[in-house]
């Protein structure tokens, strides 16, 4: 887990976080819950925020926390840069102490957080800390719903493989029209639906600044669609229209004697938004009514996020076939196109909401399945989503459904598909997938397809599945499902989710890919699992496939777009098996991971840090003994805090620089639009590094190039470059020397540590006065103002002013 625990040179690149480890993991954590408090806050209603303020003070329970009875501060101020001075705290975890940190530990953190809000912000309200840990929980998700760029992972030429890969995620965010006019509606009173009224209060003002922030920027030439503004809905939530947590998998396999093959699919969390529900009546009647509307409101929602990853799809296959070396010579063409929805989720148990949440997904895909059924009906579908291709003619789009339950309840979904709609669409899609194969013409391209459907005809998996109450070597349908993801991709196009978008969905992806890397390797797909013989080395060789898949740590990396720190997934002994868990173990050292860190256990341990119990929390009386124990680390953590130099700050009347918490929408992220050469980049680069220097150092201000904002900025003479090479110099000698730990990925929107920002401003005003331009200070000056509400006490405003003193020695000017 510590850095001396990993080799020198690992021989493989690998993106699991291995080196933070669980204490890495449970810090990031800590500070995302942190930025929810805030934000919580932040969004408040002018009249919560009045109810605050007119508490006595002696009544206020902060204020009686702390004896801070007398501090001239608001109620409201105070509880703000008291939760800001517990982010200061945590922030300052580092070294052994950070990565010791365990699960418990951000348990007390959460459950601080969850008090604070419970006794304070919602003092009047008397509501649940059940139901705070689900505002602070769904505040956080918020924190970490954001634009996301593709994720690419190379490996060329590996000596146990020599078949070279390129693996693109690339975020599917594109609202339909239903999509967009469904959000639109919050901003209606009227209008708003039933998803948006059962929200709290802080939520709905959050969503409706967020909506019209977009329709502001768009009639400004910004971005045009909704969903490419809000970024990929986090599966974390599961109460918003929207594809869950979807993206496009394109993955290009080459071996050595330069055979190829490309597998594409879609993929997501569950369609329907399994956590909405209304607001509870109550009179019987009503109630029943209320249900009623929301099942059919879920439904609704589900169709439209159905919709719009089959848009994606068929513009993907489209794509697929216009990529055909024969595509010139072939075209007008014309063809059936079935599209799969395949869902790796346990029913009924799965997803959360059950029966009705199972109901909605399966209402959705029928009425969309009988809308393509008709011709003119999917000519109008094709229509209204820009799919029209004069070269690419469909006469038919079939939908298609199968469940294949993968992880260890998959026994359950066994005996409740041989009577369940769910099952009876799954045995039909066998037929039809069949049916779809067999009429291909037996060509080499068409060889993959037609072996595939082979092995996941005669692969005997009833046993395997019956037995997966206890741990099995290997999981006969999981392999089932990455072969019939490979078929559907090769007939048509495999669109398919789990509950999370990030667990069973990124194993079976891995499971494919090794069967397709083994399949160009031996031109046959992998014997199954029970093969004896030679077939059991083959066997052997197709388990070190999916391991190193594994290993490469994409899934992982792209599982923390969900929830910041946790890269990790879940489920992986289930849906792997003993054996595939037994080598990821054998072959970890090669990628840099040694004893201290358990490739299994402790990625599970991470990704579960993404949702607490109330166990966790020590909130449950169904675990007395973890309860004992999160007091006794309350009781621990309250003392810290008391006895440190973050308390002493937070307890004076003096106050604190005032940043509103909030979530800077992708587009309006740079805050000054203006003609700027390098100095002026170099400067607001700095800003913004000190806007998120809780969790950041500086790493971006150590990278301005010449060709900032795409390649807008002017060219400036050398002098300049000069002076800008100096102050990163420095910049780089002051993070060293305060060892601030490097994070670059993403933005952290929160309370500004006044001490950390005033540390890094006097050290540039004593450090780096000369070098710095009238037009870097006015830069600075304009991103401060961004940053910080409060005018009067804005340090970058401060350090604007120093810059643009005189001074006695002559000074450089632009």
């Amino acid at each position: 887990m510590l850095n001396q625990d990993i080799p020198d040179a690992p021989k493989y690149e690998t993106k699991i976080k291995h080196k933070d480890g669980l204490g890495g993991a449970a810090h990031d954590r800590g500070l995302s819950f942190i930025d929810a408090a805030l934000l919580i806050l932040d969004n408040l209603s002018d009249d919560q925020i009045k109810k605050i303020n007119a508490t006595p003070n002696k009544d206020f329970p902060l204020r009686k926390q702390f004896g801070l009875e007398k501090n001239n501060k608001t109620n409201f101020e105070l509880l703000q840069e008291y939760i800001a001075t517990l982010g200061l705290n945590w922030a300052s975890i580092n070294g052994e102490s950070k990565s010791n940190l365990k699960g418990m530990d951000l348990a007390v953190l959460e459950r601080t957080l969850i008090k604070a809000i419970k006794q304070n912000a919602y003092l009047h309200e008397k509501k649940s800390s059940k139901k705070v840990k689900i505002e602070l929980d769904n505040a956080e998700n918020h924190v970490n719903w954001k634009k996301r760029e593709a994720l690419t992972t190379n490996i060329k030429d590996e000596k146990q493989q020599t078949i070279s890969m390129n693996r693109t995620e690339t975020p599917i965010s594109t609202f339909t029209p239903d999509l967009t006019e469904e959000w639109l509606k919050i901003t209606i009173k009227h209008q708003q639906p039933h998803w948006f009224k059962a929200l709290p209060e802080w939520e709905q003002n959050y969503f409706i600044k967020r909506v019209e922030q977009w329709l502001k920027q768009k009639a400004e030439g910004g971005v045009q669609n909704l969903g490419d503004y809000l970024g990929p809905v986090p599966t974390t939530i599961r109460k918003y229209p929207g594809a869950p947590n979807a993206y496009v998998t394109k993955v290009e396999l080459t071996e050595a004697d330069g055979s190829k093959v490309t597998f594409r699919k879609v993929r997501s969390g569950v369609i329907a938004p399994a956590a909405m529900k209304g607001q509870k009546k109550k009179d019987k009647k009503e109630n029943k009514e209320e249900s009623r509307k929301i099942q059919e409101e879920k439904t609704q929602i589900a169709k439209q996020n159905l919709e719009q990853l089959l848009v994606v799809a068929i513009q993907e296959k489209m794509n697929e076939i216009a990529e055909h070396p024969d595509f010139e010579n072939n075209k007008p063409i014309q063809m059936d196109l079935p599209i799969l929805l395949q869902t790796l989720y346990t029913p009924p148990a799965q997803p959360p909401g059950g029966a009705k949440t199972n109901k909605a997904v399966m209402d959705a895909f029928a009425r969309l399945r009988d809308e393509l059924a008709d011709q003119n009906e999917m000519n109008k579908f094709i229509t209204k989503h820009g799919l029209n291709n004069d070269d690419i003619k469909f006469n038919k789009i079939e939908l298609l459904y199968s469940n294949k339950a993968v992880n260890k309840a998959r026994v359950v979904s066994w005996f409740h598909n041989l009577r369940s709609s769910q099952g009876k669409e799954s045995r039909n899609t066998d037929e039809r997938l069949a049916d779809y194969v067999n009429k291909l013409p037996d060509t080499p391209d068409n060889k993959m397809a037609k072996d595939a459907l082979k092995s996941y005809q005669d692969m005997n998996y009833t046993q395997n599945t019956l037995g997966s109450l206890f741990s099995t070597k290997n999981n006969a349908m999981a392999e089932r499902a990455a072969l019939e993801q490979i078929i559907a991709g090769k007939v048509g196009m495999r669109v398919g989710s789990c509950v999370s978008g990030k667990d069973r969905e990124e194993m079976i992806t891995e499971i494919a890919i090794a069967q397709q890397q083994f399949f160009l390797r031996y031109k046959r797909f992998p014997p199954p699992y029970y093969a004896k013989g030679n077939d059991k080395e083959l066997r052997a060789k197709f388990t070190e496939m999916v391991a190193r898949q594994y290993l490469t740590g994409h899934g992982h990396k792209l599982a923390a777009e969900n929830s910041k720190g946790c890269d990790g997934l879940k489920n992986i002994k289930d849906v792997m098996g003993d054996s595939i868990c037994a080598k990821i173990k054998e072959l970890a050292p090669e990628y840099g991971i040694k004893v201290g860190f358990d490739p299994i256990k402790d990625v599970q341990k991470v990704a579960g840090f993404n949702k607490l119990s109330l166990d966790k929390l020590g909130m449950s009386i169904k675990s007395l003994a973890v309860k004992k124990k999160v007091n006794e680390k309350v009781v621990a953590f309250r003392k810290a805090f008391k006895n440190s130099e973050f308390f002493q700050q937070f307890s004076q009347d003096k106050p604190l620089p005032k940043q509103k918490t909030q979530i800077v929408p992708p587009d309006e992220s740079q805050l000054v639009e203006r003609k700027r050469a390098n100095t002026i980049d170099f400067a607001f680069e700095a800003a913004k590094s000190l806007k998120k220097i809780r969790t950041h150092s500086l790493p971006s201000v150590l990278s301005i190039g010449p060709d900032i904002d795409q390649g807008k900025a002017p060219a400036i003479d050398n002098d300049k470059r000069d002076a800008i090479q100096n102050c990163k110099e420095q910049l780089n000698k002051y993070i060293e020397k305060v060892k601030l730990d490097e994070e670059p990925d993403g933005i952290k929107f929160g309370y500004n540590p006044a001490s950390h920002v005033r540390a890094i401003l006097e050290y540039i005003k004593d450090n780096l006065n000369d070098n710095m331009t009238k037009e870097a200070a006015e830069a600075l000056s304009d991103a401060g103002k961004n940053i910080w509400s409060d005018k009067e006490n804005n340090p970058l405003k401060e350090l604007a002013n120093a810059l643009d003193e005189p001074k006695k020695s002559q000074r450089m000017d632009m």
